[in-house]
């Protein structure tokens, strides 16, 4: 199941985690709608409730959040940021466990009874 999104098809008011490649940081949070400032070329996508994550912590990096009324912890991401369903990734996780659940249940009764084990 595919987890990125494209940037059109952003849905205000859900969940997304967002991957910033210039900073090399995840981050999360819910699409509130997008504006163009006069003076950028892209319009920005807004996110509220933002939380980041680094891959790589980089003492030097900071990361900051508005707190504007009712804009908590908002961040602005670009157009060129790559975008994430979040339920998709739990879906696709959850589905992955139980298959190497299912994998490894094989190989434990396989060298039990020494062949291919079916229910």
């Amino acid at each position: 199941m595919e987890t990125i999104v494209s940037y059109k098809e952003l849905v205000i008011d859900k969940e997304y985690i967002i991957y910033r490649a210039h900073d090399n940081m995840f981050w999360k949070g819910i699409f509130r709608g997008e504006y163009q400032r006069y003076y950028e070329e892209y319009p920005n996508l807004i996110f509220v409730h933002c939380v980041q994550s680094y891959i790589n912590l980089d003492i030097n990096s900071e990361c900051y959040t508005m707190n504007l009324d009712n804009w908590k912890n908002r961040v602005d991401f670009s157009k060129k940021d790559i975008f994430y369903d979040s339920e998709k990734v739990k879906k696709n996780s959850t589905y992955a466990r139980e298959c190497m659940e299912q994998r490894s249940l094989d190989i434990v009764l396989k060298r039990l009874v020494n062949e291919t084990f079916e229910w």
